[in-house]
């Protein structure tokens, strides 16, 4: 399922995870920095399926 979105009224535009206001590039990027994805997991509060669709978006852009 794909969990990225583009709304004009989220994120400046810039896609987002589907429904919140967290934009992907974050998301990939506080993921990279992370110790560990299980940290970043829970600290952000996204599923592992919301972290591999914002991948795949970046991985396709």
């Amino acid at each position: 399922m794909n969990f990225v979105e583009r709304n004009a009224f989220k994120g400046f535009g810039q896609p987002v995870l589907l429904g919140r206001r967290l934009t992907v590039y974050s998301v990939v990027f506080y993921a990279s920095v992370r110790e560990s994805i299980k940290d970043f997991l829970e600290e952000f509060d996204v599923s592992m399926a919301e972290l591999k669709s914002a991948i795949s978006y970046c991985k396709n852009r």
